[in-house]
């Protein structure tokens, strides 16, 4: 899967430019990267809760971009999240949330909260 930034233009025409394509750095068929996302202070978080490419156990993962300061339309995959307790398919990064310098993400099929810190 992936993920498409839009940013909207203030200026007089007041439309929306599609200015970036994001992907993880493992993509796999089938993880559903994008079924969450969650933006904030430039900082992107992506779930998917499928199986990745380097995840033997199939429980899900969220992946953190940053805007980068090559350009107002750069981003780059900063980290990958994974869940402390692997589960196979827990659905780890149902739900994501950014708060601040957390990453909350959400298990559905196990009932958990996960917080990373930044």
């Amino acid at each position: 899967g992936q993920t498409h930034i839009f940013e909207r233009n203030a200026s007089a025409s007041n439309t929306w430019a599609h200015v970036a394509v994001l992907q993880a750095s493992d993509a796999a068929a089938g993880a559903a990267f994008g079924q969450a996302v969650a933006l904030a202070n430039g900082i992107l978080v992506v779930g998917a809760p499928g199986p990745s490419a380097s995840s033997a156990t199939n429980s899900g993962s969220a992946y953190c971009f940053a805007r980068t300061h090559a350009g107002s339309n750069q981003w780059q995959q900063m980290a990958k999240l994974l869940p402390s307790d692997p589960t196979p398919g827990q659905d780890f990064a149902r739900s994501v949330e950014i708060c601040g310098d957390l990453a909350i993400i959400g298990a559905s099929l196990v009932n958990h909260v996960y917080l990373f810190q930044r």
